[in-house]
């Protein structure tokens, strides 16, 4: 009867490690796929980042373009205008 007792105790350790095991296993692969979508995130944000920044490279350069043409016009317009006046006197 002893023996008996002993192997009914046995009984829920093993059904706990078990359930244990299996518990385990489940958090390890909602972790893996944790840690998978934190890269795929990761890699999704730095691609929209480096567009981001090639589109502020884009605008700051349309906007020294321009402001480099628009400098260039009142440069014109001040030489023409010195040398008219010079010419005037």
């Amino acid at each position: 009867m002893h023996a008996s007792s002993r192997r009914s105790s046995n009984w829920p350790s093993k059904a706990e490690a078990s359930r244990l095991s299996e518990l385990r296993s489940q958090l390890d692969r909602e972790f893996a796929q944790l840690r998978e979508a934190a890269e795929q995130s990761r890699i999704s944000l730095g691609v929209q980042v480096e567009g981001m920044q090639q589109a502020l490279r884009n605008a700051m350069e349309e906007s020294s373009r321009g402001l480099s043409a628009h400098i260039g016009e009142v440069e014109d317009k001040l030489d023409r205008s010195l040398t008219q006046a010079t010419h005037d006197k």
